[in-house]
C-alpha cells in the first residue's frame, strides 16, 4: 500500500520515509543525521524488516517492530525508552520545543541510523496512510522543525523529537506508544492486542507552508480547509448562533489540560443542520481521525458520525480562520477537536495549533474504540451488537446482536474506508438474539487478510439505527 506527497511528487511505501545517515562526526559518537543538507539521505527508501512481515494484524505488527527496535538498543537506552505506564507518565507530552526535558523517551538525535530507522518503522506502522495524514503528516511536521531551526537555531530540529513506550509492548497487556516533539504529539494506547485510544493528539505548524529540497509542504492544510468549509456552509443566522463570546489565544485543551472539557456544550447543535451541512462536519473531522492506523481511524470516525446529532460546532473571532485568535471547534459526546490561529513565533503571519481528544477515551480510559461493542448514544432503543467470535478469524466468524423488537436488518462488510464489499444478511428478523455467520471465502468478494468493518443497519417502528464492529481476517 502506498501514499503520496502530492506537492513533493514523492512516492514512498507505507513502512518508510525511514531515516538513515551517510556520515558521523569525527568523534564517531553523535550521528550527523539531521544536517539540513542531508534531507534527501534521510528519506532514502528501505524495505520493512523481514521479521515483521508475517503478523496477522496491525497491532501484532506494531509490537513486532517495537521489539525489533528494542533489539537495536543498549540496556541503558531501553531503560529510557520503556517506562512505567502511569497517570503521571501518560500526560508527559508537550507542544513546546523542549525536547526530553518535557517528554518521555529517547530523543531522535541520540539514535544511530539503524536505531532511527527501526524507531520510525514503529511509528509508520502505528499511523495512518492517507495522503498528507498519518505518517505523512508526522514526517512533514518533523521536517518543518528543521526548517525552523535554520532561522531560529538549536531549540528546534527533527532530532528533538522522541519515541517512548509506556509499559511493555505486547498483544496481551496494556501499553502506550508516544511519539512527537515541537508541534506534534501522538498518544496511542493498546490493550490485549487492540487499539483502545488514539488520543490526545496535538499538531501545529509554522510556517503554514514551507519548501525544502523534497518539495513544498502544507501539513495542516486539510485540517484548516475542512473547518473552513464547515463554517462556510452555515447561514448568517447559524453563524451568529455558533459564535462564542470568548477569545482564544491557544487551544483550550492542550497539554496539561486533561479532562477539563467544558461542562456545557456551546455553539450550534448539529441536529439543526441540513444534510449537506452535516456532511461538512463529518468531512471536517476526518483529517484528525485519519492520523491513526486506518482501521482505528475508521472506527473512531464512524462512532463520531453516529453521535453527530448530539454534537455542537462553534467558532470565535472570524470564521475565515486566517487571523490571530480565529478559532473553531467540534464538541460531541465523544469527539473534541480544536484549531486556533496564532501569530508566528519565528516567521511573520499566522501558524496553527490543533488538538484532537475524546471525552471518555483519552489515554485508553473508558470504553475502547475497538472493544466488545460499538457505542451508539441512542442504540439502546433499537439493538445491541456483541463481540464477533472468533476475532481475528481465518474463515468463519459469528456476528451476534440482540434486537429489542422485530426489525428489518442489513448486515454488510466494509473496508476501512467505509466502502461496502459484501452484504451477508438483509431482511426481516424477530426480536431477540441473532447470530449471523460470515464465511469470508464464500462471500462474493473472497476477502483477503486484513481489517474490515461489520456494519449493521436496523429499521424498526422507532426509526433506523446503525452500529459497527471491527473484524480482523488472518
Amino acid at each position: 500500500m502506498t501514499f503520496t506527497f502530492t506537492k513533493a511528487k514523492l512516492l514512498l511505501p507505507l513502512w518508510v520515509f525511514f531515516v538513515f545517515y551517510a556520515f558521523r562526526n569525527s568523534d564517531n559518537k553523535t550521528p550527523s543525521v539531521f544536517n539540513a543538507e542531508n534531507i534527501t539521505a534521510r528519506t532514502a527508501v528501505m524495505p520493512p524488516p523481514v521479521s515483521c512481515t508475517t503478523p496477522t494484524n496491525n497491532v501484532e505488527k506494531v509490537v513486532c517492530l517495537a521489539n525489533d527496535f528494542k533489539a537495536t538498543l543498549t540496556a541503558t537506552q531501553i531503560a529510557t525508552l520503556q517506562i512505567a505506564f502511569t497517570t503521571t507518565t501518560q500526560v508527559r507530552w508537550s507542544n513546546l520545543p523542549c525536547g526530553v526535558s518535557c517528554r518521555n523517551g529517547l530523543e531522535f538525535s541520540t539514535l544511530s541510523a539503524a536505531q532511527l530507522t527501526a524507531a520510525k518503522a514503529v511509528i509508520a506502522a502505528a499511523a495512518g496512510t492517507a495522503t498528507d495524514e498519518g505518517y505523512a503528516e508526522f514526517f512533514q511536521i518533523n521536517l518543518a522543525d528543521t526548517y525552523l531551526s535554520q532561522s531560529a537555531g538549536g531549540g528546534y530540529g527533527e532530532g528533538k523529537y522522541i519515541v517512548a513506550f509506556l509499559g511493555t509492548p505486547s498483544t496481551t497487556g496494556k501499553w502506550m506508544l508516544q511519539f512527537g516533539g515541537h508541534h506534534y504529539a501522538q498518544n496511542i494506547t493498546y490493550n490485549v492486542g487492540a487499539v483502545v485510544s488514539t488520543t490526545p493528539s496535538h499538531q501545529g505548524i509554522e510556517p503554514l507552508t514551507y519548501t525544502n529540497s523534497l518539495g513544498t509542504f502544507s501539513p495542516l492544510k486539510a485540517e484548516q480547509a475542512g473547518m473552513l468549509a464547515m463554517l462556510g456552509s452555515l447561514t448568517t443566522a447559524q453563524l451568529a448562533t455558533a459564535k462564542l463570546s470568548t477569545s482564544f489565544s491557544d487551544v483550550l485543551l492542550g497539554p496539561g489540560k486533561d479532562g477539563q472539557f467544558p461542562a456545557t456544550k456551546l455553539g450550534l447543535a448539529c441536529n439543526t443542520l441540513t444534510a449537506a451541512q452535516k456532511a461538512s462536519v463529518i468531512a471536517a473531522m476526518k483529517p484528525w481521525t485519519a492520523d491513526a492506523d486506518n482501521a482505528s481511524g475508521a472506527l473512531a470516525q464512524a462512532l463520531y458520525e453516529r453521535e453527530l446529532d448530539a454534537t455542537y460546532i462553534a467558532y470565535a473571532n472570524n470564521p475565515t480562520l486566517a487571523a490571530n485568535t480565529d478559532y473553531v471547534r467540534i464538541d460531541g459526546p465523544s469527539v473534541w477537536i480544536e484549531l486556533v490561529c496564532q501569530n508566528g513565533v519565528v516567521f511573520s503571519g499566522i501558524h496553527y495549533h490543533c488538538i484532537y481528544r475524546d471525552h471518555t477515551r483519552d489515554y485508553g480510559a473508558g470504553v475502547p474504540i475497538t472493544g466488545v461493542k460499538e457505542w451508539h448514544w441512542d442504540s439502546n432503543s433499537a439493538f445491541t451488537i456483541g463481540k464477533s467470535y472468533p476475532n481475528p478469524f481465518n474463515t468463519i466468524t459469528t456476528i451476534p446482536f440482540t434486537l429489542n423488537e422485530a426489525a428489518t436488518v442489513k448486515v454488510s462488510i466494509l473496508d476501512i474506508f467505509g466502502r461496502e464489499l459484501a452484504v451477508i444478511a438483509n431482511g426481516k428478523m424477530d426480536a431477540g438474539v441473532q447470530n449471523i455467520l460470515f464465511n469470508r471465502q464464500a462471500s462474493a468478494t473472497n476477502l483477503p487478510t486484513g481489517s474490515y468493518i461489520c456494519k449493521i443497519n436496523v429499521t424498526n417502528s422507532r426509526g433506523t439505527y446503525t452500529d459497527s464492529n471491527l473484524l480482523m481476517i488472518q
